[in-house]
């Protein structure tokens, strides 16, 4: 029974032993004493006797609640619908950043996965709040759809790729299947200079702003119509090209072996992919700022404001 749940899956409690409503707690960091039905939590552990280890934590990370209960008593709900120990969650990935190669089994791949995906769907909700909040501000996009969805068929074209020998990074497979392509190039009419070049221009002929906004657009269709497979893949441009100005080179991924995480190449910083968005997250999207003396600290705090922690 216990298998039905996979770490960190977020749960419900939908009832109790002996038709009990409500229950003492286990264990409380914060003082408090009972449970009861409809309360939420997440999964860190299997436990003796068909039970699963949870515990609710408040948003400030402090364990609320912690206990051990049968598993027919719970019931699975959105992945968002709870908040989650930070630092559970990043010795995991720490953890998993060692996986690489074909040495390691399915399994493990699978659950890496099945991590990095509840990972990136804090991330899909940090990007939904950043481009309401971008569309209000009247920001003003390079793209159309600075949002574009996951593909239905996206697990299936990666799993395509990777019999042609091409390996997505998994914490990049996972922002494909719950985030999609994202694009927050572009600029606002309140900041002194453009960050976009053709877009709200001063008229000064001066040089744009590098906001360096956050940029991840893997197209797995063009890389499937790919006659060999290549050895890197491209996720964004360099933060100059983000600005419509003749650049560098893109931001790349290698593509050559297996891997849980890798180091995005060409990105400033020596970043993973998640140590990256965790940084361009906490510069609202535009984690170029930081090196702009007269940034607009006061829209930045605005959009970084209560966006989850990765």
């Amino acid at each position: 029974m216990p298998n039905e749940f996979k770490v960190f899956d977020a749960l419900r409690i939908v009832k109790l032993e002996n038709g009990e409503t409500d229950r003492p707690v286990y264990y409380s960091q914060t003082g408090r004493s009972s449970i009861g039905i409809g309360d939420v939590c997440v999964k860190i552990a299997d436990w003796l006797g068909d039970k699963v280890r949870v515990e609710a934590v408040t948003p400030t990370g402090e364990i609320d609640w912690q206990d051990h209960i049968p598993a027919d008593c719970l019931e699975r709900i959105e992945i968002t619908s709870a908040p989650y120990c930070r630092r559970r969650v990043h010795e995991r990935w720490a953890w998993s950043l060692g996986l690489r190669g074909s040495q390691v089994e399915a399994q493990e791949w699978s659950d890496a996965l099945d991590l990095a995906r509840k990972v990136m769907a804090f991330a899909r909700t940090n990007v939904d709040i950043l481009l309401e909040r971008l569309h209000n501000s009247g920001y003003r996009f390079a793209r159309k759809s600075p949002h574009v969805l996951p593909r239905p068929d996206c697990d299936a074209m990666i799993r395509e790729l990777e019999n042609r020998g091409f390996y997505l990074p998994i914490a990049l497979q996972a922002w494909l299947m719950e985030v999609g392509r994202v694009d927050l190039c572009g600029t606002h009419p309140n900041w002194v200079r453009s960050a976009y070049s053709g877009i709200l221009d001063d008229g000064l002929q001066r040089e744009p702003w590098y906001s360096d906004p956050l940029v991840v657009d893997v197209d797995l269709e063009s890389l499937l119509d790919l006659e060999t497979a290549e050895t890197v893949v491209e996720i964004a441009p360099d933060a100059v090209t983000k600005a419509n100005i003749s650049g560098g080179g893109p931001i790349h991924f290698s593509t050559t072996d297996r891997s849980f995480d890798s180091v995005m190449i060409g990105q400033h910083g020596s970043f993973t992919f998640h140590s990256y968005l965790q940084h361009a997250f906490s510069w609202g999207g535009f984690p170029g700022f930081r090196y702009i003396s007269k940034a607009p600290l006061d829209i930045l705090k605005h959009l970084s404001e209560g966006l989850t922690k990765l």
